[in-house]
């Protein structure tokens, strides 16, 4: 994807999400690269309140694919472009309130292009986790 053709701002507000039988649909991505020795990382962003390193997902919006919203949600979040190689699965979970339930469908992305900026670059942050680090914590 040519990087002058990425929107610079995120989707805003839930007028389009997809909902069935009451339930939010999300998507989301475990961004994945090589890095020089070969080893597999995946990418973590900041949650918007900085507090927490969150995976990239959000609202499934009604003119995409769960794919394309997968994808949107990894320029958006992370400044990645990338393709999805397979899905993960889905996983429902309750709001931090209680008040609504979300299904998240996961998906690997791996990455075509790293951006040096992206939609909320000034929001997030964004590192590389090496899985062979974390499978001995």
């Amino acid at each position: 994807m040519d990087a002058s053709a990425i929107p610079l701002t995120s989707r805003l507000g839930r007028d389009m999400q997809v909902y069935h039988d009451g339930v939010r649909q999300v998507a989301g991505c475990v961004i994945t690269r090589r890095d020089t020795g070969g080893q597999r990382e995946i990418l973590l962003v900041t949650s918007r309140a900085k507090q927490e390193w969150i995976l990239p997902k959000g609202g499934w919006e009604s003119d995409e694919s769960i794919e394309e919203s997968a994808r949107r949600e990894a320029i958006e979040e992370a400044g990645i472009v990338g393709r999805i190689t397979r899905s993960l699965g889905s996983v429902q979970v309750a709001s931090k309130n209680g008040n609504s339930t979300s299904c998240i469908h996961w998906f690997e992305l791996a990455v075509d292009q790293v951006l040096d900026q992206w939609p909320e670059q000034r929001e997030r942050s964004r590192k590389w986790v090496g899985l062979h680090h974390q499978a001995r914590r």
